[in-house]
């Protein structure tokens, strides 16, 4: 045997378990037909999901969509892009003159990578993050200061396609911006009943939360008309979360309880009463992750909001102030001033943390790779990709 496909299938599956996953996906499944075979089937990628000591929910792998594979690829990804203490080298931004409370990464259409921050000091930023993770030219990080942009404490913004997105504010608005040229102009608004806290978009419906308990479906297509208000909730519902195309919404409440509704007729059709309120949901892969004020990052079934982990991940007196779940890993900012990322699944494991913050963090936002934080000083703290 003088060629590595003449040796026995065995003897390559072991091979193939200490070569990156995406190297053996995109590279060397193409070389011939016997490694195409081995690594199209399920039984390497099982070795190598154990291999990263991760147990993948039931609710997860019943996907339609569910890629054993594309899972692997994702989590040593995740896994390589934070080693090396890499969380501890980031570049910190001033630019608000208070908390902020809103941000969201983006891409436009020109492939500009941009970041939208919006704080209590009423305003709105577009921060340039193809520049900023260059670190030269710092004077044109920042593309546009929009002051005013709402006349209360700017507490959600949320992507609307590739050059658009929507903020929501204390002030009761709902507003739609376009991205014009790296520069945002204001496209429409719509006043709600109360303080709106937060606001998620699925392409044709623009869907609010607010101060009054109320949960309001907005069109897109029609000037942010109101199409319809809920009312599930006893308290503020602090947070919503949804999957393109699917039909269901999922919010969560002071009044402790997370609640999903399916939007195809506005009804709520399961619920979940927790110990201690969520302030913050995430839906990703066909489950559900919450972040409690109890110190708790809870994963549930969202087929059924059956719990399928808890972990506490600080004390019950520092509350989990967001999580975000992504195929590759979990992820959550705590009020005690630290940032975890964890492995997916039933077991998740600690790979990375940062607890050096300047001050005390309020939200952050992941995308493609680029993780950025903001805080209570009015910074922005960025890890680019």
């Amino acid at each position: 045997m003088t060629h590595l496909d003449e040796l026995p299938v065995e003897l390559i599956v072991q091979v193939f378990e200490h070569i990156p996953s995406r190297d053996l996906w995109s590279n060397v499944r193409l070389v011939c037909r016997i490694f195409a075979s081995i690594i199209g089937s399920s039984q390497l990628w099982l070795l190598k999901i154990r291999k990263l000591d991760v147990a993948l929910p039931q609710c997860q792998v019943e996907q339609q969509d569910f890629h054993l594979a594309e899972c692997c690829c994702a989590i040593e990804d995740e896994m390589g892009r934070w080693a090396s203490d890499r969380l501890q080298r980031y570049v910190s931004v001033t630019g608000h003159l208070g908390t902020v409370d809103a941000i969201r990464l983006l891409e436009t259409s020109a492939h500009k990578r941009l970041c939208i921050t919006g704080s209590r000091d009423r305003s709105l930023i577009v921060w340039d993050v193809s520049k900023i993770a260059k670190r030269v030219g710092e004077e044109s990080w920042k593309l546009q200061l929009v002051p005013e942009a709402h006349q209360g404490w700017i507490w959600s913004v949320c992507r609307s396609g590739p050059d658009a997105f929507y903020s929501s504010s204390w002030d009761r608005y709902v507003k739609q911006w376009q991205i014009v040229s790296d520069r945002v102009e204001r496209m429409c608004a719509v006043e709600l009943s109360a303080a709106v806290l937060c606001v998620v978009d699925d392409g044709t419906v623009v869907i609010c939360s607010s101060f009054d308990r109320k949960i309001s479906a907005l069109d897109a297509r029609d000037s942010l008309h109101k199409v319809a208000e809920l009312e599930f909730h006893r308290s503020a519902v602090f947070d919503l979360a949804q999957t393109l195309h699917s039909p269901y919404l999922y919010s969560c409440s002071e009044d402790r309880r997370v609640v999903c509704t399916d939007k195809r007729m506005w009804k709520a059709v399961t619920e979940l009463e927790l110990t201690a309120y969520a302030q913050s949901l995430s839906v990703c892969s066909g489950q559900l992750l919450c972040g409690t004020v109890g110190g708790k990052i809870m994963l549930l079934n969202p087929n059924d909001l059956s719990v399928v982990n808890e972990l506490t991940v600080t004390t019950s007196c520092h509350a989990v102030r967001q999580v975000k779940l992504n195929l590759g890993s979990q992820m959550c900012l705590m009020r005690n001033m630290r940032f975890k990322i964890l492995t997916p699944g039933r077991r998740p494991t600690l790979f990375a943390q940062f607890d050096e913050l300047d001050a005390e963090p309020s939200r952050f936002d992941y995308y493609n790779g680029d993780l950025a934080v903001t805080c209570g000083d009015g910074s922005v703290l960025f890890w680019t990709n």
